[in-house]
């Protein structure tokens, strides 16, 4: 590095070594790693360490058909994000759709009529629930009230997971018990679409 400054210039001569950004990359993590020598932080500046793992990225200008894979990339970024705006759209009219169809429908449990004590079993009537049970609207929605339909942000995020598929039987299983079986097909929906 020293002498690339040297022969080129540091930074007001045309071809200076702080005029590519791979030297500016390389000058980062010489100066993050030399940092901690120089001045006393009081703290772990191990952090700082962890830059120069960006240092084998350099090899990217040295091999001509990697440099080409890294450009396409770039290239194609423009389209990604329409393909994400799409996305987002798509995400947007089932959240809105989720919010109208099961907006607090999965608060409901059933609670036996004798104790109050509520059980964690969903139901959409108290046709679903055992004999001497009642179904009742409850406080809280499953999975410590993260997954619901009642605000669109809520309903965003469950429909983000129902995508993901992380978790997606679980959600579209408390749709079937709270609003009926044939709801369970808004998931699916969802997964293929999506």
């Amino acid at each position: 590095m020293t002498l690339k400054v040297f022969a080129f210039g540091f930074l007001f001569n045309k071809g200076a070594y702080l005029r590519d950004l791979w030297n500016i990359m390389d000058f980062v993590i010489v100066v993050t790693s030399l940092l901690p020598l120089i001045i006393n932080f009081g703290f772990s500046v191990s952090a700082l360490r962890a830059v120069r793992v960006l240092r084998p990225l350099r090899t990217i200008t040295k091999i001509r058909a990697l440099k080409m894979i890294i450009r396409t990339l770039f290239n194609s970024f423009s389209l990604v994000i329409d393909s994400v705006y799409i996305l987002a759209f798509i995400m947007f009219v089932f959240s809105i759709a989720g919010m109208q169809l099961f907006g607090g429908k999965l608060k409901f449990r059933c609670m036996n009529s004798i104790d109050g004590f509520i059980t964690p079993i969903f139901c959409g009537t108290t046709a679903d629930c055992s004999v001497g049970q009642l179904c009742v609207k409850t406080l809280s929605n499953p999975n410590f009230s993260i997954i619901n339909f009642d605000t669109l942000l809520w309903s965003f995020l469950s429909v983000f997971q129902i995508i993901t598929m992380e978790g997606w039987s679980q959600i579209m299983e408390y749709i079937q018990l709270t609003s009926g079986a044939a709801y369970g097909i808004y998931a699916v929906f969802i997964i293929l679409i999506c």
